[in-house]
């Protein structure tokens, strides 16, 4: 089993951030910026509990060696829970192919950081993903393309969504050290 733990503070509200990650503007620059196609599947909301199942196709080719598990795209769909009122979702991703050997699933928070400069609020993006393959023989290899895969993929979002907080939020005082 591979996982991973990705921490990083933002030095804006955690409201403000969670607000702005939710817009479907941002989400459509993220998916451009991935180079993928996301696609809702459905949306329903049971009491507080808020589910939903997107498609992801991502358009650049994988390795030739995995194309026998994953064809030459990755497609899966990603299954998302969320609590109203709270920051954070459970997310898990099903891959179209030997969905049932693989498993993918993390956790996606933003939590109240340490203030700022003059007291200003601030939040930190707490990312968690495990990824567990059973392929005889190659299920490791698998794991660690697919954990090297989902990190790039949130720091390349992690980027693209600063961007997007500086253009949107007003300014705030930089934050100069990488909480945990």
């Amino acid at each position: 089993m591979q996982s991973f733990t990705l921490r990083d503070p933002l030095p804006w509200p955690r409201a403000a951030v969670w607000a702005e990650v939710e817009r479907p503007e941002l989400q459509a620059e993220l998916a451009r910026v991935d180079r993928l196609s996301r696609t809702v599947l459905d949306e329903r909301v049971d009491g507080p509990i808020r589910r939903r199942r997107v498609e992801v196709l991502h358009h650049q080719q994988l390795p030739a060696a995995l194309h026998r598990w994953t064809g030459p795209h990755l497609r899966y769909v990603v299954e998302e829970e969320r609590t109203d009122g709270q920051t954070a979702l459970r997310w898990r991703a099903v891959p179209a192919r030997v969905g049932d050997k693989v498993q993918i699933s993390g956790t996606y928070a933003l939590v109240d950081g340490p203030p700022g400069p003059g007291g200003a609020p601030t939040c930190e993006r707490i990312v968690t993903a495990q990824i567990q393959v059973a392929v005889f023989g190659v299920g490791g290899r698998i794991e660690a393309g697919i954990a090297d895969s989902l990190r790039r993929s949130f720091e390349l979002s992690l980027t693209t969504t600063r961007a997007w907080l500086e253009a949107h939020l007003p300014p705030a005082a930089p934050l100069t050290e990488k909480l945990g």
